[in-house]
């Protein structure tokens, strides 16, 4: 009796030091050294101060790990900890304590698969009755497990995403529900920054009368992944802007994210009952969805129309800084785009167009067709949409 006190005195007092003491800075892989500190960024990581400062995260499945600016992904050696929250709900995975903490398992649904862990041992037992050296360790304040040794009996797929130039390290634990695949994952939630180059109509010499920014009004979700997918390849860098309402926002947190992914501008569509309390509304939800912000505008019926008089719009606009953009061509989702915009410049003179797509089945097609209208012409040029550009406003 008195050596089992003894011996649980002493396991307390390692598991008060591992407690204290296994918080990682930085932490190496393959001789590169990674940064585990967290900041709220377009990123969603830490700028790189050189091509080996590399922030880490966790991924479930199609989402990012809740906790993971509590509990980061850890590398030790060969190893990579993961807090024991990750397994959790992955193929119907329960955590189960025994008669103390030292002892637990993690279980699939009917126990088919399942590990149990000694920690005071180092050891682990299996669904197949193997019995082997399993360290776990306490980082964080909390329970880390090896994560390729523990995916392996419960049957789940384990993924490194690795690159340096890029700011990123992640790993994923997925089951088969996993309708994503990483590198897709890693583009919604942790987007690359692409160098732009800073465009300005009224001094480039070589525009000639048509400048063309790209606007959807977005009520329709649907195809975003093939709209978004031929202006990246026809129209390279941020070259249009997806008008949301503050509901949609929380609807399709998903597509919201993939826009901003792919490089494009998020704005907010207002449907005027409220401008203001839709605009703070809409705010809050896209700070919750994607950790940012936007002053780009837009009112549904257009500003000369919204619910607010001059003066009010006035002071509404100066209040939160927008930048308001009205449109002067409605291609609505209406494939003969090029068309539209030939006429117009041809007919009224302006030099600047701004399109609006209701964004549907054809945008894609649309854009597709623009792209051909106007390749090779010096004169006709799609120019970036952002919070640094001038707004077109017919107030």
């Amino acid at each position: 009796m008195k050596f089992y006190k003894i011996k649980r005195i002493a396991v307390c007092m390692i598991f008060a030091v591992l407690l204290f003491s296994l918080s990682f800075d930085t932490f190496t892989v393959s001789g590169k050294t990674y940064s585990d500190s967290w900041v709220l960024g377009y990123k969603n990581m830490e700028p790189a101060e050189s091509e080996t400062n590399v922030v880490p995260t966790l991924y479930k499945n199609d989402a990012v790990f809740g906790n993971h600016r509590r509990f980061p992904l850890v590398v030790k050696g060969d190893y990579h900890y993961v807090p024991v929250e990750m397994f959790m709900g992955l193929s119907g995975i329960k955590l189960t304590y025994g008669y103390s903490a030292s002892y637990f398992y993690l279980a699939t649904r009917g126990n088919t698969k399942y590990i149990s862990f000694d920690v005071e041992n180092n050891a682990a037992t299996t669904h197949e009755k193997d019995t082997y050296a399993l360290k776990t360790e306490m980082f964080y304040n909390t329970r880390y497990l090896p994560a390729e040794a523990v995916a392996a009996v419960l049957g789940l797929k384990l993924e490194i995403y690795n690159e340096p130039d890029e700011s990123i390290y992640a790993l994923r634990l997925s089951d088969s529900n996993a309708k994503v695949s990483f590198p897709e994952l890693i583009r919604m939630y942790s987007p690359i920054k692409k160098e732009e180059t800073t465009q300005n109509p009224s001094t480039d010499t070589d525009i000639g009368k048509r400048n063309i920014y790209l606007t959807f009004d977005t009520v329709n979700f649907s195809g975003i992944s093939d709209t978004l997918a031929v202006l990246e390849r026809d129209f390279p860098g941020k070259s249009a802007v997806f008008f949301v309402s503050a509901k949609d926002i929380l609807t399709y947190p998903d597509q919201i994210r993939q826009i901003l992914a792919y490089g494009q501008s998020i704005g907010i569509l207002l449907q005027e009952t409220d401008p203001e309390a839709e605009y703070i509304l809409a705010k809050e939800n896209l700070r919750l969805v994607t950790k940012q912000s936007t002053r780009l505008v837009r009112f549904a019926r257009g500003s000369t129309n919204c619910a607010l008089d001059d003066e009010q719009y006035e002071n509404f606009v100066k209040k939160y800084g927008l930048c308001v953009w009205d449109y002067n061509i409605n291609i609505t989702d209406s494939r003969k785009v090029q068309e539209t915009v030939y006429n117009f410049s041809k007919n009224t003179k302006m030099v600047t167009a701004i399109i609006r797509f209701s964004h549907g089945t054809n945008s894609d097609t649309a854009l597709t067709n623009l792209y051909s209208f106007i390749k090779g012409k010096n004169q006709i040029r799609v120019y970036t949409m952002d919070e640094t550009v001038k707004p077109v406003s017919y107030r």
